[in-house]
């Protein structure tokens, strides 16, 4: 692992030199990773689909934050692995698989569960080198019930840093067959000329390290039909038009709405139009005078 350990950050080999990263007193710190349970408050998410979210509040939410900006963050990853970096979005991680024969795409299934704080705590020991104590205390202050919680703000960093071996894996296993690889934290995407062939041998990897993936969520995509990548289209260029089509329905959903609530429908419209001007600007264009006919602007 050395020789893909070579961008990643200095090991913190003591608590009192995580404390000061972290600009929090060490005692402090002890204290709030001895009790972070009691900083969750958990709650059922159902838009777009029905999740879990762990949900931490307070000083450990805090302390989360600047442990994901001040620290795994700072971690360099390989190229492919963009979900959850900083300056990346599913922009960048659909343009490695545009006009490709045949798109695969994998979800490990309950993948932040199945990060257990063993998982974390051998990621910070054992991958970065940190001290044992500082270790212990990393993996108490980011994980929740004995695995990483969903919600929290360093979470994704966290999946991503204990998947890198998988990770390496799983790209040595494409590039020996010619395939593109990218991966957006639980979600693995290969593409080329014959990516399906190969889906067994990825999942016996998936498997040796402890992940699952649901059958039904396998999808093989060819070029004769709308290939997709973390929600954009890649047949000849990234695409937008499934989206565009959604909020054109929300658009005429605001028929009726008053005050307050058409205000804050639009507000959440808007959001989702900005995005597809990031991506398209002659359809995000379209749908503004789409929206302004049915708002009467």
């Amino acid at each position: 692992m050395s020789n893909q350990t070579d961008s990643l950050s200095s090991p913190i080999l003591s608590t009192r030199n995580l404390a000061h990263i972290l600009g929090w007193r060490r005692n402090t710190l002890i204290e709030i990773a001895n009790s972070a349970s009691s900083y969750y408050h958990p709650f059922i998410k159902l838009k777009p689909k029905r999740r879990e979210i762990d949900n931490p509040t307070g000083e450990l939410k805090i302390v989360q934050k600047r442990i994901d900006n001040r620290i795994l963050k700072k971690i360099q990853l390989p190229d492919g692995m963009v979900g959850g970096v900083k300056g990346k979005s599913i922009l960048d991680n659909a343009k490695y698989h545009i006009n490709k024969k045949i798109v695969v795409a994998l979800d490990l299934k309950k993948c932040f569960p199945s990060t257990h704080h063993t998982n974390v705590f051998a990621m910070f020991r054992n991958q970065l080198g940190y001290g044992e104590k500082s270790a212990s205390l990393m993996t108490k202050l980011t994980t929740y019930n004995g695995y990483v919680p969903q919600g929290s703000p360093c979470s994704s960093s966290l999946i991503n840093l204990c998947l890198l071996p998988l990770f390496y894996e799983l790209k040595s296993l494409a590039d020996k067959n010619k395939l593109t690889i990218s991966q957006w934290v639980d979600d693995v995407t290969i593409s080329g000329i014959n990516p399906e062939c190969y889906i067994i041998e990825f999942l016996k990897l998936i498997k040796a390290r402890g992940y699952a993936c649901k059958a039904q969520k396998i999808k093989v995509k060819k070029a004769n039909k709308r290939q997709e990548v973390t929600g954009l289209g890649v047949n000849k260029k990234p695409s937008v038009a499934d989206r565009v089509q959604d909020i054109r329905k929300m658009i005429l959903g605001t028929r009726g709405l008053k005050n307050e609530n058409l205000e804050q429908q639009k507000l959440v419209i808007n959001g989702k139009m900005q995005f597809v001007r990031s991506i398209d600007r002659v359809k995000y264009e379209k749908l503004i005078i789409f929206a302004n006919k049915v708002f009467g602007e």
